[in-house]
């Protein structure tokens, strides 16, 4: 299995070799969406919002899902210890795996997703509801892209932000 996504990390860095300098500013601009500081701003704004609101769950929900997120993506970063790609575009500190960026704009928009479709369901919430996962596939390309990550470091941090999403979908 391991060889498989070894595999698969060198078919997909092979492929994005070129890079254009108006997708690197893209992509670069767009991560921050997922970065520690946008994504926890977001995410006690949104706590807060349906706390104040008496919306207790809701906000219990936004914990969990982003909170169990974060947490548990910056604790295997410390047990699997990966080495991130050679030559980044951009500049990033600690270990590859898994992606936080991936974890959390998985379980964040997520959330804000599956809130948006129960709370005010129409055809407007739908298709924010496509354009919201379209950008967590574009933050998960743009690490992968900027050579961040490798792209079996984006497919776990999905699954874990899909873990904890569910957790807070399931119980909140």
């Amino acid at each position: 299995m391991l060889s498989f996504f070894q595999a698969l990390d060198n078919l997909v860095a092979t492929r994005l070799a070129p890079h254009s300098p108006t997708l690197r500013f893209l992509f670069a601009q767009l991560t921050h969406l997922a970065g520690i500081y946008f994504i926890s701003i977001a995410g006690v704004c949104s706590v807060l919002y349906f706390a104040v609101n008496g919306s207790y769950t809701f906000a219990l929900g936004f914990i969990v899902a982003l909170g169990g997120s974060m947490l548990v993506a910056l604790s295997l970063k410390r047990v699997f210890m990966r080495e991130r790609p050679t030559d980044p575009l951009i500049r990033e500190n600690g270990h590859a795996l898994p992606s936080g960026h991936a974890a959390c704009s998985f379980a964040f928009y997520g959330y804000c997703s599956y809130l948006l479709m129960k709370l005010w369901p129409s055809p407007l919430s739908f298709f924010i509801v496509i354009l919201l996962a379209l950008l967590v596939l574009a933050i998960g390309f743009s690490r992968v892209y900027l050579r961040v990550h490798h792209t079996s470091d984006v497919l776990l941090g999905y699954f874990i932000g899909a873990i904890f999403l569910t957790l807070a979908i399931v119980f909140f």
